[in-house]
Formats: C-alpha cells, sequence, structure tokens
C-alpha cells in the first residue's frame, strides 16, 4: 500500500485540506516526507493551471492519484441529486472536466459530496435518485472513453441522506451498471454508520479502489478512537494494494500534520 496527500490549489471550506493554496509548498513537502501520489481536491479543473500541476508532481517523482470533487457542491451549490435537470447537467459537465484532467495522469474522479442530499419529500426523492443514476450512466460512459474511473464515496448520514454505507454503494453500483464505477472507503466516515468498518471493508473486497485514512473527528491516524491495525490488517487481507490518502484537518499544522500521517501510517504497515 502506498501513501498519498490531499492537496487543493485555492482555499475551501471544505477544510480537511493540507496546504490549502499552497500546492507548490505542499508537493515539495510530500516529496521530502515521501508520499508516494497526491489526491487534488478541486473546485473547477478549467480554472487551473493543469499542465503548470503535472510539471510539478512529475518533478517532484509524485503520482497524481485521484481527484476529490466536493468543492463544488460547498462552494457552487450543484450537485448529481438536485432536482433541477439544469444544475444536474451543470454539475456533469463539471466531472467531465475532471475526467479529461485526471485522463491526462491515469487517475481516477471521486463521487463523494459531489452527490449532494435527498429531499424529505418522497415524490421529490424518487425523481432526485432517478436524476442522479442518470447523471452517473452519463459520467461513467464519457469516464469510459477517457479510461478514467469513478469512485463512490459512502458519506456519513449527518452530511447527506445519498449513501451512507458500504451497502448502500454496492446498490448504487448496481443501479449504475457500469464497469468502471467503484468504491472509495473513508474510515473517518464509516465511523458514523458502519457496524464495523472491517466487515465493510471485506464486503467491498475488489471493488475497493481508494481510501481515505482517517482517524475520528479528521484526525491523523493514531490521534482518535479507530483501530487502524484492524482496518490495515483487513486491506491486506483482501488485496488491497491502492493508496492511503491522507484527508485530514490541518492540526496542529499542515507540515505537522503531513509528517504525523505518513509516520504513524508507516509504522502501523510494517506491524501487520
Amino acid at each position: 500500500m502506498k501513501t498519498c496527500i490531499v492537496l487543493t490549489p485555492k482555499k475551501s471550506r471544505f477544510s480537511p485540506l493540507l496546504f490549502a493554496g499552497k500546492m507548490e509548498q505542499g508537493i515539495k513537502k510530500a516529496s521530502e516526507l515521501g508520499y508516494d501520489g497526491v489526491e487534488l481536491n478541486i473546485r473547477d479543473s478549467a480554472e487551473v493551471d493543469q499542465d503548470h500541476i503535472l510539471e510539478m508532481l512529475d518533478s517532484h517523482g509524485l503520482k497524481l492519484v485521484s481527484f476529490g470533487t466536493g468543492q463544488a457542491y460547498y462552494e457552487d451549490k450543484i450537485s448529481l441529486a438536485n432536482a433541477d435537470p439544469k444544475i444536474r447537467e451543470k454539475t456533469v459537465d463539471r466531472l467531465k472536466d475532471h475526467i479529461v484532467f485526471a485522463s491526462k495522469a491515469d487517475a481516477q474522479v471521486v463521487l463523494g459530496s459531489i452527490r449532494g442530499t435527498f429531499s424529505k419529500n418522497p415524490k421529490i426523492k424518487t425523481i432526485e435518485y432517478k436524476g442522479a443514476v442518470d447523471a452517473v450512466k452519463t459520467c461513467a460512459d464519457f469516464a469510459k472513453d477517457y479510461g478514467v474511473t469513478l469512485t463512490v464515496e459512502p458519506i456519513n448520514s449527518r452530511d447527506t441522506s445519498f449513501i451512507n454505507t458500504m451497502q448502500e454503494g454496492f446498490d448504487f453500483l448496481k443501479q449504475i451498471d457500469r464497469d468502471n464505477v467503484k468504491l472509495l472507503a473513508d474510515t473517518y466516515q464509516m465511523e458514523f454508520d458502519e457496524k464495523s468498518i472491517t466487515d465493510a471493508l471485506k464486503k467491498a473486497g475488489n471493488l475497493l479502489v481508494h481510501v481515505h485514512l482517517v482517524d475520528s473527528d479528521r484526525q491523523v491516524p493514531g490521534c482518535g478512537d479507530i483501530d487502524f491495525e484492524s482496518v490495515l490488517k483487513t486491506l491486506k487481507e483482501i488485496k488491497y494494494n491502492g493508496y492511503l490518502s491522507a484527508e485530514v484537518l490541518p492540526k496542529p499544522d499542515d507540515e505537522t500534520a503531513a509528517e504525523k500521517f505518513i509516520g504513524n501510517v508507516k509504522k502501523m504497515l510494517k506491524t501487520i
């Protein structure tokens, strides 16, 4: 398993990001600390210098692994589950831009917070769910032409009513029925709604292609309540060989959090 740090070119309301708005500093520090890759959390791929980002990563020997896309939901109020077809279309267009960027680096594109949430009205919810399924199918078909995998991330029920558990993720993937749509596990999110994080990981099996390794309260692994020895042993058991991504809060600061994450995770990996 490899390590990955989550960076963003601009500061965002979404706070568990390191070196927010300081990409060059973050990339340099990640390389110095021995990270293998970078997950780019980005609002709009059309508004960044893609070639410059790729050049910086390449010059520091880092792989662009994945694209977090939730900033569009928090900042621009667009989502896949919106009942307004025009907003869904705008969300699909935003994701298509991410997919084209991701294809330049063989990176994944995450469908997490950008899914949005459902209305409490059952009739409207039915419309929203169908709209989201159709939108993701459109994105998946577009992504397949570019050789890009989409990853569905279950998010806790305090933040959304749209896919809270791995089982719900499975059910959604069945609706999508596309072989380039897989699962992402976030241990912070899983602590809320999964009866057992390890059982959920085992259920994900070979559909699991990315992991956010985060402790309770979005802390660095080893600073909260989650049993990461069991988590990592389970990942090894299911033969997960992807990235362990640091989507953590910058506490007490960016550099300390980045150092603690890779230091703690490498120690943990040696024990399994």
